[in-house]
């Protein structure tokens, strides 16, 4: 499901995490497939303007690639954005993987379902927004 997210383009991923407290999101961002020699996928809120950074680097066509990555979520809505930075006709598919949220509370910690249950909201966030 989804498709690849090409040079210069912006997808919002709707996480649903709309919760106030949902601060943050760490997760492990995976590229495949890529096209052309070079590029990079920056991930940040999804209200907020781009920084110039990058979460993930590409340096050949046919990688498939992880790191870590962490983001601010939107105050508005919980969303993300995933910029594709690459050379004329480049673009690569991508995977959000939620290793963990920021939250504020004073508990500090968050179980383990509760983890697992906003890895599967993000994860068919990401389908959807692909799908568009």
């Amino acid at each position: 499901m989804g498709g690849r997210i090409s040079r210069n383009q912006t997808r919002n991923v709707h996480t649903g995490l709309a919760d106030p407290e949902v601060l943050g999101l760490c997760f492990n961002v995976t590229i495949t497939g890529t096209v052309t020699s070079s590029g990079y996928l920056a991930i940040f809120p999804g209200d907020g303007a781009w920084s110039g950074t990058s979460s993930i680097n590409w340096d050949k066509p046919g990688q498939t690639i992880a790191n870590n990555a962490f983001t601010w979520v939107s105050l508005v809505d919980g969303s993300i954005n995933v910029l594709c930075g690459a050379a004329a006709g480049g673009s690569t598919h991508f995977i959000l993987d939620l290793v963990a949220m920021s939250f504020i509370t004073d508990l500090g910690l968050v179980g383990a379902a509760e983890l697992k249950a906003q890895s599967t909201r993000l994860t068919a966030a990401v389908a959807a927004a692909a799908a568009r």
